[in-house]
């Protein structure tokens, strides 16, 4: 078989393989959805509900349900995203800011010949 031949049909077969699972696969569900720069993600279908929570700079998301819009709320999508390195290391330091004692709270780091203290001197 010559090379030329041989390359056709790696083509033939990424186009077929590209076809049916591919991101426009018919037989792959369409779950997932790209946000618009500026779109908010809430907690409620209702107008005026809370941002989500880690929600701010969110632009792909898994769709997990679909509903057809009534009155105010209009069509929804009860969505699902991963969050980055960058947001989690964020919401680790806003936890340990939170559970950082106030001004006049006492340390209960061991000092120098505390029970419990190593110091090697």
């Amino acid at each position: 078989m010559q090379l030329y031949t041989k390359i056709l049909l790696g083509m033939l077969v990424g186009v077929l393989l590209g076809l049916l699972v591919g991101p426009n696969s018919p037989l792959l569900p369409q779950d997932g959805a790209r946000l618009m720069p500026g779109v908010e993600i809430v907690e409620r279908p209702a107008t005026g509900s809370a941002p989500a929570p880690m929600s701010r700079g969110v632009d792909s998301v898994t769709i997990l349900e679909r509903r057809a819009g009534e009155g105010e709320a209009g069509a929804w999508l009860r969505v699902e995203w991963q969050l980055s390195a960058r947001q989690l290391m964020k919401r680790e330091r806003e936890r340990e800011r939170e559970r950082a004692p106030g001004p006049g709270a006492q340390s209960t780091a061991p000092t120098r010949g505390a029970p419990g203290a190593r110091h090697e001197g």
